[in-house]
């Protein structure tokens, strides 16, 4: 069993790790902390307010928005990049040079 101190560090611990993700995935800070700390305390979801479920997913939205723009933006820059593979390949500089 965990001495109270230990519990308490524990979920500070995790409040840290929510914290930092949800900045990472572009969640505004106030809202990132607010849910950090909510999810952190590890609530049953039925103790929770309609006030503190309504913070987590509004942040876990937000977060999930961000998370699927930036596979967007990934997919599209990888195929941008073996686009560009292919214009620098050997075939493609024979046949634009014969071309000309």
């Amino acid at each position: 069993m965990l001495s109270n101190t230990n519990a308490i560090k524990l979920a500070n611990e995790r409040q840290k790790v929510f914290l930092a993700q949800f900045i990472k995935g572009g969640v505004e800070y106030s809202l990132a902390l607010q849910a950090s700390g909510i999810l952190a305390a590890e609530k049953p979801e039925e103790l929770l307010t309609d006030e503190e479920k309504g913070i987590v997913e509004q942040a876990c939205r937000l977060w999930l928005e961000h998370r699927n723009g930036m596979n967007k933006i990934k997919h599209a820059l990888a195929s941008v990049s073996e686009n560009l593979r292919g214009l620098n390949s050997p075939s493609s500089i024979l046949i634009s040079s014969t071309s000309a």
